[in-house]
């Protein structure tokens, strides 16, 4: 059985005024809600021993709300749209214009319980009386208000579980694997590809539609790219050119340095208390300190991109790309991929695309933190002292090929 529940803040006579701000009294469930001057409470019917889909839409623009169900466990299976890997909490938290679908399993015994939608206001945020309530009602119960009472310790919706995604660099020979794999992923409920250029739609998996937001961006006017708006949980860059096709060596340092670092301080959000991880695509031999264009231009992006303090920072660093498709050839790389073929049987170095893009999708959901022991990660530090984590060839491969 599916039932849709609407919830939006109610207005009265005496609402109240907090500064310039109009704090509602109380909460409608699908048009219904009591406030301290009464009103009738929506009812919901529940068969026992059924399994219930409930669809929430928060129909406001403010405030959020806590929603639970009394003596009920919520199983969370789709966020805005998009399914996604389940996961069952006690309560969950609702923004404003969010949407989640989740399953009720009606296991209690026959009775009325409260279905809460509590705002985040400190001058309302309770169901004293009824207030920001529904009634969840099982056939057989008798017609009357619950008295269940709220659960001591909630097991609560920790949103870092429904992961969002800004991809720069995403038709790149290793960046379109990246975008496939985390549209593809239950991971992440919302993916960004922002870039010069964007893939079009039919080149990407059917779902692609329903949690890709795709924007054309000037990397010469970044800051007016919009790319903090998303409030991205994990920022990946996979641009990146050679001196050949920049043409120049100061105009291969624009485009794989000061690109990639403006973009990555551009995504970065101004809340202390988002957690906002970074993933940023280098190559094997990456030095700050290296006499050669490339090797130091990687190493010195990798420092500034580690000094912009994301809350976490993951640098991959890989050896020869098998599989690569680029719009032009690499003569070296053509001539050498016989002779990498061959070390790779004694040596860990060339990682096939598709390997190292599934190895990304996973560092951004997993984080350093969590990353297995396969990784092989280890921890570097910028001459100003900021850490991060690092992934080479090996770890990369294996990773990419651990079920995780």
């Amino acid at each position: 059985m599916a039932t849709k529940l609407r919830m939006l803040p109610s207005y009265i006579h005496n609402a109240i005024l907090t500064g310039c701000k109009i704090i509602p009294d109380t909460t409608l469930i699908n048009g219904k809600g009591r406030a301290s001057t009464g009103g009738d409470l929506a009812v919901v019917r529940a068969q026992p021993g059924k399994h219930h889909r409930f669809r929430l839409v928060a129909a406001n623009c403010f405030p959020a709300y806590t929603f639970s169900i009394a003596g009920h466990n919520i199983t969370i299976v789709e966020a805005d749209g998009v399914e996604h890997e389940q996961f069952t909490v006690d309560s969950l938290t609702i923004h404003a214009a969010q949407r989640y679908s989740f399953i009720v399993t009606m296991d209690q015994s026959v009775f009325n319980y409260w279905i809460r939608a509590i705002p985040n206001f400190p001058e309302n945020s309770n169901n004293n009386g009824g207030m920001n309530s529904a009634i969840l009602r099982y056939d057989g119960a008798p017609d009357q208000e619950p008295t269940t009472t709220p659960k001591a310790n909630p097991v609560q919706m920790n949103e870092a579980d429904l992961h969002t995604a800004l991809l720069i660099g995403a038709t790149g020979a290793v960046g379109k694997h990246v975008l496939r794999e985390l549209i593809e992923s239950s991971k992440y409920a919302r993916v960004g590809e922002y870039g010069r250029r964007v893939t079009p739609l039919d080149q990407l998996p059917s779902n692609a539609k329903d949690k890709l937001e795709q924007k054309v961006i000037d990397f010469e006017n970044i800051d007016g790219a919009g790319l903090r708006n998303g409030k991205w949980d994990v920022v990946i860059i996979t641009l990146g050119t050679t001196r050949g096709a920049a043409g120049s060596a100061k105009a291969f340092e624009r485009i794989d340095r000061e690109y990639v670092v403006n973009s990555a301080r551009a995504a970065k959000t101004d809340e202390a208390a988002h957690n906002q991880r970074l993933i940023y695509l280098s190559s094997g031999g990456a030095n700050a300190n290296s006499p050669f264009l490339y090797p130091k231009s990687k190493g010195l992006t990798e420092n500034a991109l580690a000094d912009l303090k994301y809350s976490d920072t993951i640098i991959f660093r890989p050896g020869y790309l098998v599989n690569a498709q680029r719009p032009t050839k690499r003569t070296f790389e053509s001539l050498a991929a016989p002779l990498f073929g061959f070390a790779s049987m004694l040596f860990s170095i060339q990682i096939d695309v598709s390997v190292l893009g599934k190895a990304i999708t996973k560092a951004g959901f997993l984080g350093s933190d969590k990353l297995p022991a396969q990784a092989e990660a280890t921890q570097a530090q910028t001459p100003g002292g900021n850490r991060f984590t690092v992934i080479g060839n090996k770890g990369a491969e294996k990773l990419g090929k651990t079920e995780i």
